[in-house]
């Protein structure tokens, strides 16, 4: 599994996101799956899973992986911000996350987590 780094292309001002990149790794994906199931079951499962995940951010935050596509797409965003170009190191980004964001909604993660 690739992470978010390999959909981004280093230009001169940084770090721009390619979806052409994105596009040609569902067509791989998509070939792959066909050479395992009929096109009717690949389209089926297809819309079952879009039905299941509509697109938005409730949705983001279930069905994406944080650590592989969400804090890297953050940590070059971030490099937006700064004075260097340098992308921050995740100590950095996490700290940054930690002072100036709101968690509530991860709260029943938490009280989860403190269950167990």
């Amino acid at each position: 599994m690739y992470n978010a780094n390999k959909y981004h292309v280093k230009t001169k001002h940084g770090y721009d996101f390619s979806s052409d990149l994105v596009i040609q790794d569902i067509e791989i994906i998509k070939l792959s799956i066909l050479d395992s199931v009929s096109e009717t079951e690949y389209f089926t499962k297809h819309k079952e899973l879009r039905d299941k995940w509509t697109n938005c951010i409730n949705s983001l935050f279930t069905v994406v992986s944080g650590k592989d596509y969400l804090i890297p797409i953050l940590l070059i965003k971030t490099q937006c911000f700064k004075k260097s170009q340098a992308i921050p190191t995740l100590e950095e980004t996490k700290l940054s996350l930690v002072q100036f964001n709101n968690l509530e909604r991860l709260h029943k993660l938490k009280a989860t987590i403190e269950a167990l």
